[in-house]
C-alpha cells in the first residue's frame, strides 16, 4: 500500500494538469481549404489553398476577435499554382517569425478573389 499510494497520487496529479495548447488545425469550405499550424499560445503559419488554377487568384487572411466585424490580419498576396497528377491547386502561405498571437475564441478565416462565398475559419483555442 505505501508503493502504491505515491504512484497512484503522481497518475492523479499528471491527470489533472492541462495540456499545453499545440492544436493545428485543418478547415475546408467549398473549394478553399485554410491549414494553421501552432506552438503554444502563437501562431507560426497559415497555408490556404483552393481547387483549380484560376487565373490571378489572390487571397488574405482576416480575423473575427470579439464581435461581428472583421479586421484585416494581411494584405492579399498572390496564390502559386500547384498540380500533383490531376490535381490542380492554388495555395498561399503566410509565416511569422516568433510566432503571431491571437486572443482565445478568434476565429482566423481566408479568402480567395476566384471562389466568393467560400470562406472557411479556424478557430483559435488557449
Amino acid at each position: 500500500m505505501r508503493k502504491t499510494l505515491p504512484a497512484v497520487l503522481a497518475a492523479a496529479a499528471l491527470a489533472l494538469c492541462p495540456a499545453p495548447a499545440h492544436a493545428n488545425a485543418t478547415v475546408e469550405n467549398g473549394r478553399v481549404g485554410i491549414h494553421v499550424q501552432r506552438s503554444g499560445p502563437r501562431v507560426d503559419s497559415v497555408d490556404g489553398y483552393m481547387a483549380g488554377h484560376d487565373t490571378g487568384a489572390r487571397a488574405h487572411l482576416y480575423a473575427f476577435a470579439a464581435g461581428p466585424t472583421p479586421h484585416n490580419v494581411t494584405g492579399w498576396k498572390n496564390a502559386t499554382r500547384r498540380s500533383w497528377g490531376l490535381t490542380k491547386t492554388s495555395t498561399v502561405s503566410w509565416a511569422w517569425k516568433g510566432g503571431h498571437t491571437f486572443p482565445a475564441g478568434t476565429r482566423l478565416c481566408i479568402a480567395f478573389n476566384k471562389a466568393p462565398g467560400d470562406n472557411p475559419c479556424a478557430i483559435i483555442h488557449r
